[in-house]
């Protein structure tokens, strides 16, 4: 990319995030991107060595492992690489998040985050901090990954987990996929010396298609203690606590809202149950809702957005929902994903309706699947009969043990033992 495209991309960045956050947060990302990193490049001699010998210190049972991140550690919305970075430290693996600093870490060198967890920036030399054998994990909607890197793995000795989590799309990365980008990940199909790790069943069958060994199927999880909450309205804040004063029944989205979420959906549907709440929770992804809202008159009384909550309160807003949903259009992007908020719902005790997404048909004890809106509508009323059966609270809560982070990590590593 030529300097020019370069700066312009990094000026059209800054506007982006200037308004569509705050000013403020455009100051974080910067100081995130530029200062930390160029401190951290002086300072280098007095904490790589400490690093590299925290890297080598563990056990042969032990892997070291680096996870090239697409959110900060710290980013309040709690993502796949997070939690694997979490379940595979509490492993007792000794793991380095590789962080992009986009304003919410704050690193100088590194920052350890628990005993086994660090956090480090990840244009820092890995190579010169990971031991023979490390395990270098890499994220399918990392732009950065590039046939160049690819080049510089291979002739480090490690073993390359490829995380295809999502149908590769400019409307998920927000910009247009680079074309390097692209070539790696066709080569990263192909490679059957990188383990492919797939969350849904249809990016099993494209990855199958160019291989026949080291691939397989992980799903999304949840940790299941951090949603063992009980209702308590103190914890309210702000319009939710208005909602749940009303006394209607409540019917809930969490995530982000973005051209995935069929608003038009939900808007039928709440005319529809004027005795019941709708309420979407989450921050505007990709500009969709605004859109959407300007080609509405007026909203129903009774359907809610929400500003997002962020993961160590989300638990506390979500109980309340009496019924959860996953109103998604029915798309590629939505047929190749794994719901994190599925499982987080089966975790909060919570019967769920949803469009017709496949990762959400494999439970039809506790989840409805409905393909319009009247069906939608008339699958809400059968949950929230669904939502005092303690039967299907029970199921709901096996399912969500059978689907914990730390399951999913054992699974990961488990396969990179028996390779």
């Amino acid at each position: 990319m030529s300097n020019w495209l370069l700066m312009r991309k990094r000026l059209r960045t800054a506007w982006r995030i200037a308004r569509r956050q705050s000013p403020l947060a455009l100051v974080r990302v910067l100081v995130g991107r530029f200062l930390l990193p160029t401190i951290s490049s002086w300072t280098q001699p007095l904490w790589l060595a400490r690093l590299r010998k925290t890297a080598c210190s563990g056990s042969c049972e032990r892997r070291t492992v680096l996870i090239l991140a697409t959110c900060d550690y710290h980013f309040p919305y709690r993502q796949r690489c997070q939690h694997l970075a979490g379940a595979m430290a509490a492993l007792g693996h000794t793991v380095f998040y590789g962080t992009p600093l986009t304003g919410y870490d704050f690193v100088v060198g590194f920052q350890r985050a628990s005993e086994k967890l660090y956090v480090m920036d990840r244009r820092l030399p890995w190579r010169d901090l990971l031991p023979e054998g490390a395990i270098i994990l890499m994220m399918s909607t990392d732009n950065n990954i590039d046939v160049d890197f690819l080049d510089e793995a291979k002739g480090f000795n490690c073993l390359l987990i490829y995380d295809y989590i999502d149908h590769i799309d400019p409307r998920i990365s927000l910009v247009p996929i680079p074309e390097s980008h692209l070539d790696a990940h066709a080569e990263l199909l192909r490679n059957e010396e990188v383990r492919a790790v797939c969350v849904a069943p249809i990016l099993l069958q494209e990855v199958a298609a160019y291989r026949t060994k080291n691939l397989m199927l992980v799903p999304n999880g949840v940790d299941v203690s951090h949603y063992e909450v009980s209702r308590h309205r103190e914890f309210l804040r702000g319009k939710m606590r208005e909602i749940v004063d009303c006394g209607r029944q409540i019917v809930g989205y969490f995530g982000a809202l973005a051209s995935w979420v069929d608003y038009q959906l939900v808007h039928t549907v709440a005319r529809s149950r004027p005795n019941l709440s709708f309420v979407l929770v989450g921050p505007e992804f990709d500009g969709s809702l605004a859109d959407w809202r300007r080609s509405k008159m007026q909203l129903p009384d009774n359907l809610f957005f929400i500003p997002p909550v962020n993961y160590e309160e989300l638990p506390l807003t979500a109980i309340w929902f009496d019924v959860a949903m996953i109103p998604f259009v029915v798309n590629e992007i939505t047929a190749a994903t794994s719901p994190l908020k599925l499982y987080e719902y089966f975790a909060l005790g919570k019967p769920v309706v949803s469009t017709p997404i496949p990762d959400c048909a494999g439970y039809p004890d506790v989840v409805l699947v409905a393909e319009d809106a009247d069906r939608f509508a008339a699958a809400v009323d059968r949950a929230l009969v669904w939502r005092t059966d303690e039967e299907r609270r029970a199921r709901l809560r096996r399912y969500a043990l059978q689907n914990d982070w730390m399951t999913r990590a054992c699974a990961i590593l488990r396969s990179i033992d028996e390779r």
